[in-house]
């Protein structure tokens, strides 16, 4: 199991951006979500170092304005994901322990990333609530150029 579940992720796009993903698809924005969470800690943990941290703060975490905005869309679903396998992952590369502030918005942080993802989906694929494998890849591609 990844970062969240495919079951999670159904539920995120149905709710979220009114798009029906199968499995196969959703393993490949889960693998995305992942990079792109360990793109930003790999930023937010040279950070802590470079202060000569013991721990990642949020202020270490590189949030651009538009992640900030979805964080709040993803509240509002009232949606849950599990914080553990998140460490898990996380840790799985160079590690610099999170301050409590951070363990608490990775879940908010990883459903921000997959709504994000759904968006884009979305505005890519259009009038389709099951959008084809090019269309996902295309919106994966670029989030990879914005993010």
């Amino acid at each position: 199991m990844g970062v969240a579940s495919y079951k999670k992720l159904q539920i995120l796009f149905r709710r979220g951006v009114g798009l029906d993903i199968d499995k196969s698809k959703a393993e490949r924005i889960i693998e995305h979500t992942e990079r792109v969470l360990r793109d930003l800690f790999d930023i937010a943990m040279e950070k802590a170092e470079r202060r000569k941290a013991e721990e990642v703060v949020l202020d270490d975490i590189p949030l651009t304005k538009g992640i900030k905005e979805y964080m709040k869309k993803f509240h509002e679903l009232e949606e849950e994901i599990d914080v553990e396998p998140i460490i898990a992952y996380l840790k799985l590369g160079k590690w610099v322990p999170l301050s409590k502030e951070v363990v608490d918005i990775l879940p908010e942080l990883v459903g921000t990333l997959l709504l994000l993802s759904g968006r884009v989906i979305k505005t890519i694929s259009e009038d389709t609530r099951k959008p084809t494998a090019t269309e996902v890849e295309k919106a994966l591609s670029a989030i990879d150029l914005i993010l």
